[in-house]
């Protein structure tokens, strides 16, 4: 998500590019017939991580945790959408890999409820307003085959396919900062924060589209310059930039929930420049917008 942050939950638009890195899910039937469901999860490193076995119908079972209690959740209100999922009495083995390590926040909650829905035939969005929350743009991402507009409209998600294609692509990065951030967390401060909405979201539905129209990267350095401007005054919060790197020549923007995991670095230097900067900051994942972005 490059932009609107949290006001997209009430409303405003946002830029955001699916990434080419996601989850994978691979469903198997046995052809026995215990009323089993079989769950196991992989890391990016091919680890199983989660390894559960369910009473099929009642999705009872012995294993506890968070991550079972969420799984359980997603599909006991799948469930609820379409009563035919996992109806039958055949033995099913799913099994997840993800493609990340699970410390990004490159949505392995949104990727799961995504592959989850279209292996059951259910609408996304009320499984998500069930169970996650949040605005519903990551799993919009999860779909999408390049950059999309996302907002709500009317409390129902529109999408629309768009082409960021700036002359100057090839100096952006999006860099690893080493902190998983909280969504549900930053949704709470920014209920509890923010009051006055509307005027802010026509402001940040302008830049949104004037960053679309962009050719030149100072133009863009300072369209994201005022974009954090706002979003922090908003929320009362420090820009990314500001306690992190305020020696850095080029723009630092906060991707997603504020101060996340990731941030979006223009760099108007060489390569080799901003590697040597990252890396007196102790910070080595790097990835170039190409890269990354699907």
């Amino acid at each position: 998500m490059l932009t609107s942050e949290y006001f997209v939950l009430d409303g405003a638009q946002t830029l955001a590019f699916p990434v080419r890195l996601g989850q994978k899910m691979v469903v198997s039937a046995f052809g026995s017939f215990n009323k089993k469901l079989f769950w196991k999860a992989y890391t990016s490193e091919k680890k199983l991580w989660l390894d559960i076995t369910f009473e099929k119908h009642s999705l009872q079972t012995s294993q506890s945790g968070k991550e079972v209690e969420t799984l359980i959740n997603l599909l006991r209100e799948i469930q609820k959408l379409n009563p035919r999922f996992l109806a039958d009495d055949e033995d099913v083995l799913v099994e997840t890999y993800l493609e990340f390590p699970n410390n990004w926040g490159f949505g392995s909650s949104s990727t799961l409820l995504y592959c989850l829905s279209q292996f059951a035939g259910v609408d996304w969005f009320p499984l998500l307003q069930k169970t996650i929350g949040g605005s519903g743009y990551d799993i919009a991402c999860a779909g999408a085959k390049s950059e999309i507009l996302y907002q709500l409209v009317n409390d129902r998600p529109q999408t629309k396919e768009t082409l960021f294609n700036p002359p100057f692509k090839n100096k952006l990065y999006f860099v690893y900062l080493g902190k998983k951030q909280l969504s549900s967390a930053g949704i709470s401060h920014y209920q509890n924060t923010v009051s006055e909405k509307e005027k802010t979201i026509r402001k940040l539905n302008e830049i949104t589209q004037q960053l679309l129209q962009c050719v030149y990267l100072f133009d863009f350095e300072k369209l994201l310059n005022e974009h954090e401007k706002i979003i922090g005054n908003a929320l009362n919060l420090p820009r990314v930039q500001e306690p992190r790197f305020p020696d850095y020549w080029g723009t630092v923007k906060s991707l997603g929930a504020w101060g996340g995991d990731f941030a979006l670095f223009t760099n108007s230097r060489s390569e080799a420049a901003l590697h040597d900067y990252l890396k007196r900051k102790n910070i080595e994942i790097v990835f170039r917008f190409e890269d990354l972005v699907l």
